[in-house]
């Protein structure tokens, strides 16, 4: 339960990164909220540049931490179809930058990334992190005869060609990271 919470935290973090960056705010300002004082601030590119990093450093520990997840198995026997997950990149950034860019105060902020992670929490969805994308992660939709899942693997699996993922780990019930190499 708490790495799911750590990586539906990690997958949202886009937006707050968005919203920082379209609103200006740079690191200084975030530690004098913080009653934390400084004698200068960072440049702002410097602010973003750190706010970027910061966010895929996360999605990236979050990674070294996927073989301690429960493990799961999906074999050829059990996959009826695989396919590649496409348009999910272009999908989610889009949305991440849409509604970060139109946030307009961090309450408004921190009540959409609570309802995000509620709703990823008692909701049977996938857990799609874009930022795996740099990690050499692909997306694919597994169907099976009674549900749909999403796994990540670093394995590219040509159009029409069978898949084992006998070494997978589970984020949840619907989405699996495949431990193969």
């Amino acid at each position: 339960m708490v790495q799911r919470i750590l990586h539906i935290l990690s997958s949202i973090s886009l937006l707050a990164v968005i919203f920082l960056i379209n609103h200006g705010i740079g690191i200084g300002e975030i530690l004098s909220l913080a009653s934390i004082h400084i004698d200068y601030d960072l440049p702002q590119v410097l602010s973003y540049a750190v706010y970027i990093i910061a966010v895929v450093l996360y999605a990236w520990i979050l990674t070294r931490f996927f073989k301690k997840l429960r493990p799961g198995e999906l074999t050829k026997n059990n996959i009826e179809q695989l396919d590649a997950d496409n348009s999910g990149l272009l999908a989610m950034i889009l949305a991440y930058v849409f509604v970060g860019l139109s946030i307009s105060n961090v309450w408004t902020l921190l009540a959409v990334m609570l309802f995000l992670l509620i709703f990823n929490l008692c909701g049977s969805s996938h857990i799609y992190n874009p930022l795996f994308y740099l990690f050499g992660y692909h997306f694919y939709y597994v169907s099976s005869a009674k549900t749909k899942l999403l796994v990540m693997t670093k394995i590219k699996y040509p159009m029409g060609s069978e898949a084992d993922f006998s070494n997978c780990r589970c984020l949840n019930d619907y989405t699996y990271i495949d431990m193969s190499e």
